[in-house]
């Protein structure tokens, strides 16, 4: 959580524990827990958007590679008919 500047009820983990660490009942672990789940759920959320984000491109891509594959099959019949027309 140090390293993380994860913060407890707006202080430090050093700074909560110190004020409360002799007497840590179980409301006091909650709002540990709930400081944790805060970040943990920022974070996954983070990872979702991100997700999406690239999914997005990937769609983009593929559609790209498609219309690029659909370009060469009508260039190589484009170029067929005209070999055959210069016969």
């Amino acid at each position: 959580m140090r390293d993380n500047g994860i913060t407890v009820d707006g202080m430090t983990i050093d700074q909560y524990l110190a004020k409360n660490g002799k007497d840590l009942d179980q409301g006091k672990l909650q709002a540990v827990k709930a400081a944790l789940e805060t970040v943990s759920n920022r974070a996954s959320d983070f990872v979702s958007q991100s997700q999406l984000q690239l999914q997005k491109v990937m769609q983009s891509y593929n559609v790209t590679v498609s219309l690029i594959n659909s370009m060469q099959t009508m260039l190589a019949e484009m170029n067929k008919s005209i070999a055959q027309n210069i016969r």
